[in-house]
């Protein structure tokens, strides 16, 4: 089934008044920060009635930026039933997934110098700094290795050691 993007009033979307997910004042700072600087990418799902299925965070970042209108995917197909699922999987199955430490500190890494119209790219990804710092700096002593753990290769010649040596 193929679905298509809509673009609707912002203020004809509804929120969903039993959302199990609660959104801080900083998170939707972070996504408002993210959709002013790179679009709205990620569009809202509602259902057949334009009630917010998954997409809470977002729908408030827009009204914060005053956004007339935003993209949106409409799941008309969807039963009640599946609706309720879907809400809660959206949420539930994302946090589930793991960060590989090693690629996203390469990408980090990557974002450190590049800036876009004055805003620091790392600025959009949503860690703080002192995140960013300590993951970096995992990866950095991965490449290090301590001096203490070095081991010597041996001489060629004959064994120094003897039985009863302790």
């Amino acid at each position: 089934m193929a679905r298509c993007i809509e673009i609707v009033a912002l203020a004809s979307i509804v929120p969903y008044a039993g959302n199990p997910r609660a959104h801080a004042d900083a998170q939707v700072d972070k996504i408002a920060r993210s959709m002013d600087e790179l679009g709205v990418i990620n569009p809202i799902i509602v259902d057949k009635d334009n009630v917010i299925v998954a997409g809470h965070g977002r729908y408030a970042a827009a009204k914060k930026l005053g956004l007339a209108a935003v993209p949106i995917i409409r799941v008309s197909h969807l039963t009640p039933a599946q609706v309720k699922a879907f809400r809660i999987a959206d949420n539930r199955l994302a946090e589930l997934s793991l960060w590989d430490d090693k690629a996203l500190a390469v990408e980090l890494k990557e974002l450190t110098s590049i800036e876009l119209s004055g805003v620091e790219v790392l600025d959009l990804t949503g860690f703080e700094i002192g995140e960013i710092d300590a993951r970096l700096e995992v990866v950095e002593k991965e490449k290090e290795p301590d001096e203490a753990d070095l081991v010597e290769e041996p001489e060629d010649g004959p064994a120094v050691s003897q039985i009863g040596d302790c």
